[in-house]
């Protein structure tokens, strides 16, 4: 890599901006003043997640971990106010291709993964099911009661939440993959 590769973010409202550096040798991260550096070498594990914020459907998220036990985590948005978000789509998929290719580059051994691990997967099917069913038992009630309007509400948020919890488990069936075949439902 000739020159560094940076990808810049915000992560909270008024919180200091973190910038991620691919250089020559490591990922640096700069955040207030306090510099990480992961040497490509000591990368053991990237992990991308599809990780939607409130009822959005968009949302990415990057974990990184080496092998001292550091992480590094970022995300595809950047907070420019309390209420303002910047969605970063194309520089996050740049930045996290790189950085993939270039851990895998310098050590083989380096995990690549997509999604949840099974057990939050399975424990989010749960709950989302379980929501669900209370949920669509409301509505017959109050179908039962003659609140059509009622009703209607909320039958539309079920189905919203039944495409957002469905598309959140497939998007993070966990599995493996290599830095040339990063699978697209992972990315934006």
């Amino acid at each position: 890599m000739d020159h560094p590769l940076r990808y810049a973010y915000r992560p909270r409202p008024f919180a200091a901006e973190t910038t991620l550096d691919l250089t020559r040798e490591a990922l640096v991260a700069v955040r207030a003043g306090k510099e990480t550096v992961l040497p490509y070498r000591d990368i053991a594990t990237i992990r991308l997640f599809y990780a939607p914020r409130g009822i959005n459907f968009s949302g990415f998220k990057a974990k990184i971990y080496a092998r001292n036990g550091k992480t590094i985590a970022f995300e595809d948005r950047s907070y420019k106010s309390l209420v303002e978000q910047e969605r970063q789509e194309g520089p996050y998929r740049a930045f996290v291709t790189a950085l993939a290719a270039e851990a895998e580059r310098r050590n083989p051994d380096v995990l690549i993964h997509a999604g949840k691990m099974m057990p939050m997967l399975v424990l989010t099917a749960l709950a989302g099911g379980v929501t669900l069913a209370l949920l669509a038992y409301f509505a017959l009630k109050t179908l039962a009661a003659g609140q059509y309007l009622l009703t209607l509400g909320i039958a539309v948020f079920v189905t919203y939440f039944a495409v957002w919890t469905w598309q959140f488990i497939l998007r993070n069936r966990p599995r493996t993959f290599r830095a040339r075949a990063i699978p697209g439902d992972i990315l934006p």
